[in-house]
């Protein structure tokens, strides 16, 4: 299951405009066929600011809520995905989370207040308080994209919430935009291997065959113990063909090993 916020431009109730940005690649009937996943995509009220009550007065990584309540909208949006998770063919090992902007701070949001749920996280153009970034991050696959030239959610937010997630040891790689402006979903969705990490791990959009390790880990010592108990074998990899950008994107990119 991947969980897609969109960001601040995108609010409404018509159901409908949460789809401008990444909609497509959802709903392309050629990656709906090979690639079989739900994509939940909620819309958030026009009020409404996904995890804050309101736009925070400073979007610097620093000057943001470094322990923000939980908003109505985030209770709603974590009800919402736990009719899905109780859903027997959703797959509670490959449950992943993504945003661009207001939506890409949801999704530092999310994964702080409910680690236990991701597999993967793609916060697009996003940005968080690093000090909210803890050891339980520590199992979260995370990609990171940002734009260097951002002049609405400045890329110090990416860059801090990168070396934050280093920190704690953390699997992530951080992909800057060179003379990008805000709109980093572009070069992000069109990005050549948008949907591979570098290592063995494919991932769908760096998602879908990520799954929790630890639960797999301790599966493992406990058939060590009650040699009975049934294998975990993850579900077939499975692959989004990215669209290809007409016009070739200069992009600095922070892998791993850094």
């Amino acid at each position: 299951l991947v969980l897609f916020l969109h960001g601040a431009g995108e609010r409404g109730n018509d159901n409908r405009k949460q789809l401008k940005h990444g909609g497509q690649m959802w709903l392309n009937p050629v990656n709906r066929k090979k690639y079989p996943a739900f994509i939940l995509l909620p819309q958030c009220p026009a009020e409404n600011y996904w995890g804050y009550e309101m736009r925070p007065n400073s979007l610097e990584p620093f000057g943001m809520p470094d322990n923000p309540e939980l908003t109505t909208t985030i209770r709603t949006l974590k009800s919402l995905l736990d009719t899905f998770l109780d859903m027997p063919q959703v797959d509670k090992l490959r449950v992943y989370i993504m945003g661009l902007s207001m939506g890409g701070m949801a999704t530092y949001d999310m994964v702080i207040r409910y680690p236990e749920i991701f597999a993967a996280a793609v916060p697009i153009c996003g940005t968080v308080n690093p000090v909210r970034i803890g050891k339980e991050l520590r199992e979260i696959k995370f990609r990171i994209f940002h734009g260097d030239t951002d002049s609405v959610v400045t890329p110090e937010g990416s860059r801090e919430a990168y070396k934050a997630l280093k920190a704690i040891d953390a699997s992530v790689e951080y992909i800057e935009f060179v003379g990008c402006d805000h709109n980093s979903w572009n070069p992000a969705f069109n990005y050549p291997d948008f949907m591979y990490l570098k290592s063995a791990t494919k991932l769908f959009s760096v998602l879908l065959a990520s799954k929790r390790p630890l639960i797999t880990e301790l599966a493992d010592k406990l058939r060590l113990k009650y040699p009975l108990l049934p294998t975990i074998s993850p579900c077939p990899t499975m692959r989004l063909e990215a669209i290809r950008s007409i016009i070739p994107i200069s992009c600095r990119r922070y892998p791993k090993s850094v």
